[in-house]
């Protein structure tokens, strides 16, 4: 009897066959706060979202890797060409938009947080930075070397050179230990508040009236309880951008370093959720 070994794609497909559309787990322990008597508990993280995030972030890096590698030769290296534009705009840019399409669709993840880091995140990031090889308004630094161009591309984070010798800066053990400390901060806040505003179904200060399903007045968009719902919505996405940035960043010692962002963008029962 002949054994074989798994192919990569049937790996992935192993991976991400647990299609995680509901969230079944049950807390280990509940508790209630005395002042309003609402209940809460605590869930463990799910193991099998956490394979499938790193292995969305491989299939995204070999994706990005191909790009990266098109982009260079036919683009970087023919800068104001005719072939730079037409490769450019006819064979990457689709590439970069129907890619991520593709992959959701062999992969069959069906996952909301998963699909909206392929399907939403990784193509506008994409085009922007073809289109701006394309024009030269990248950093010279990053086309210096097809490995520090991959880098670049597949990076949703500026990479940090050394102003004197131009080469990438190494990331510290303790820059990763600081940013792994900031990991674990950011993926507890993250599960607390996701938990909070998705208990009262993303509207935590209300519903605003609406009228046949729409907003019925323009004063009803302007309305404290609608600006603070909407306030609340940015502040969960500041907070997820934090978490994937010190995510990607924790595991990089020896890797170039990135840039950190400097702004911040950045009675029912609920479930304090650590995916």
């Amino acid at each position: 009897m002949i054994e074989t070994t798994p192919s990569a794609t049937s790996m992935f497909h192993r991976a991400f066959s647990q299609k995680l559309e509901t969230d079944d787990r049950s807390p280990i322990v509940t508790f209630e706060l005395p002042i309003s008597g609402d209940s809460y508990g605590i869930l463990l993280p799910n193991v099998g979202f956490w394979i499938q995030l790193i292995a969305t972030v491989v299939v995204g890096g070999v994706f990005l890797s191909i790009i990266s590698l098109a982009m260079h030769t036919f683009v970087v290296e023919r800068r104001n060409t005719a072939t730079a534009y037409l490769v450019g705009w006819g064979a990457v840019v689709p590439a970069c938009i129907l890619g991520p399409i593709s992959i959701l669709e062999f992969l069959d993840i069906r996952n909301l947080m998963l699909r909206f880091i392929i399907g939403c995140i990784l193509p506008p990031i994409t085009v922007y930075k073809c289109i701006s090889t394309m024009y030269g308004t990248n950093p010279k630094e990053v086309e210096k070397s097809k490995k520090i161009f991959a880098l670049f591309i597949s990076s949703s984070q500026e990479i940090v050179f050394d102003p004197r010798t131009d080469e990438a800066a190494k990331a510290t053990f303790s820059e990763v230990f600081s940013h792994l400390v900031k990991f674990l901060q950011y993926m507890m806040l993250n599960g607390i508040y996701f938990s909070w505003i998705s208990a009262y179904e993303f509207h935590p200060f209300g519903v605003v009236a609406a009228r046949d399903g729409y907003i019925s007045s323009p004063s009803n968009i302007i309305c404290l309880r609608q600006l603070a719902n909407n306030f609340s919505i940015a502040r969960k996405s500041e907070i997820m951008v934090h978490f994937v940035f010190f995510w990607r960043s924790a595991f990089a010692f020896g890797w170039p370093r990135t840039a950190a962002s400097l702004t911040t963008f950045l009675p029912r029962q609920s479930c304090i959720s650590c995916f």
